[in-house]
């Protein structure tokens, strides 16, 4: 089995327990509810989360399995790839980043550190020969997406997101 699809395995399977645990524990999140009972209450995003995480590695799982089977078909009469082990970079430079953005979410605020965390996320994440292409369309998701977002939390679930420098 080749490497990449092991690895797609574990990945799924990890996710997908720790997204089973993460549901498990926002259960016991006391039910706060803005909107009585109609509206949405304090369990309502974390299970969203929860629920998203369930689904993304169960998708994970089964494109990987249907690569594997693809993979087992076709003809082994090509030589193996050599696979060199790398330093992982780009784990290191976006658990670099994820601590900065923690750090700074209180004091810069929610709209400033999300959108250069997504910018530069994404920066790291895509190809070299890409980045280019891509710099001008990343700059207006992480904006667009931002904004969205903390519209969202602040105006329609009444949860006060930091505001930061721009407060």
């Amino acid at each position: 089995m080749n490497t990449k699809i092991k690895k797609d395995f574990i990945v799924s399977l990890f996710f997908a327990l720790l997204a089973i645990g993460y549901l498990y524990q926002a259960q016991s999140i006391s039910v706060f509810s803005p909107f009585s009972q109609d509206g949405p209450d304090s369990k309502t995003v974390p299970n969203i989360i929860g629920g998203l995480m369930l689904l993304l590695s169960a998708t994970l799982f089964v494109t990987t399995l249907f690569s594997w089977r693809k993979n087992k078909l076709v003809s082994t009469a090509e030589a193996p790839i050599q696979s060199t082990k790398k330093f992982p970079i780009k784990l290191v430079i976006s658990l670099v980043l994820l601590g900065l953005y923690i750090a700074c979410y209180q004091e810069v605020g929610f709209i400033i550190s999300s959108i250069s965390y997504l910018i530069l996320q994404s920066i790291v994440l895509i190809p070299a020969e890409k980045r280019k292409k891509w710099t001008l369309f990343i700059i207006g998701l992480s904006i667009v997406f931002t904004v969205v977002i903390y519209f969202l939390f602040s105006k329609y679930l009444t949860l006060f997101l930091p505001i930061g420098l721009l407060g």
